[in-house]
């Protein structure tokens, strides 16, 4: 039979051991603790790595395109001044040809006189006409008044033609030079579209032609309403881009009419 001293004993020893396992319980974690952190140390700092890389590539990336941005605007931005730069330059040259012409398109010299139209005609694409309908209407020899009108029409004709021609150059050249200096000439519409019902399998040509109109005066265009509707007609099914040209024809005529 068990004495008071031997269960004072055994509790005793309960408790040491209960301490024991404690200890040894928190030694565990102590060292697991430790093994892990000296483990995923090297984990950790590759993580963190990849990420403050990742981030500064981000933000290269992100730098890098605000920079092609500003760069396109910025080149987008000198072209247009270069482009008004050029423009002001021809004007200028322009300005000092005309001096030059109307001298000779004031002398009696026939011959030079009609010299100085054809030549208007080719140097100042932009005032020429302008300036050869004026000799047209004005100049005291009606031998000149003939020449001018004439040349405006075989040149009013050779640029409409050269809406429709193959090469590309020449089709662009042709559409500014109608757009700066026969915008105010009707006569370009009757010629226009029956160059357009002769070139209908040419999309770009049809294509310029519709966007040349867009640019005329409404009043340009009403006189010639029946031509303007027959091209409108056949041009809206070479292709959607002329389709919405047309449409946009189509409107500023309703438009007009509705004023």
């Amino acid at each position: 039979m068990k004495t008071m001293q031997d269960l004072s004993e055994i509790d005793s020893l309960k408790k040491e051991i209960e301490v024991l396992k404690s200890k040894k319980k928190k030694d565990f974690w102590d060292i697991l603790q430790i093994l892990l952190g000296t483990t995923l140390i090297p984990v950790a700092i590759a993580v963190a790595g990849y990420f403050f890389s990742s981030s500064l590539k981000s933000a290269e990336i992100r730098s890098n395109e605000y920079l092609t941005n500003m760069q396109v605007k910025l080149d987008s931005m000198q072209a247009i001044q270069e482009e008004k730069l050029a423009r002001l330059s021809i004007k200028v040259n322009q300005a000092n040809l005309v001096s030059n012409f109307f001298e000779a398109l004031l002398s009696q010299d026939l011959l030079r006189k009609k010299l100085a139209i054809e030549a208007i005609l080719i140097a100042l694409p932009d005032e020429g006409p302008k300036l050869v309908q004026i000799v047209s209407i004005s100049d005291p020899a009606s031998a000149v008044q003939s020449f001018a009108q004439e040349s405006l029409n075989k040149r009013r004709t050779k640029l409409v033609n050269e809406m429709f021609h193959p090469d590309k150059d020449v089709r662009i050249n042709a559409y500014n030079e109608l757009f700066h200096g026969w915008r105010d000439d009707p006569e370009i519409i009757p010629l226009l579209v029956e160059s357009s019902k002769e070139n209908m399998d040419n999309a770009d040509g049809i294509y310029n032609t519709a966007l040349l109109f867009n640019q005329l005066p409404v009043k340009s265009l009403e006189a010639f309403e029946q031509e303007i509707n027959e091209f409108i007609e056949e041009a809206e099914t070479v292709g959607p881009q002329t389709k919405k040209k047309t449409d946009q024809l189509q409107e500023k005529l309703a438009i007009r009419r509705i004023n």
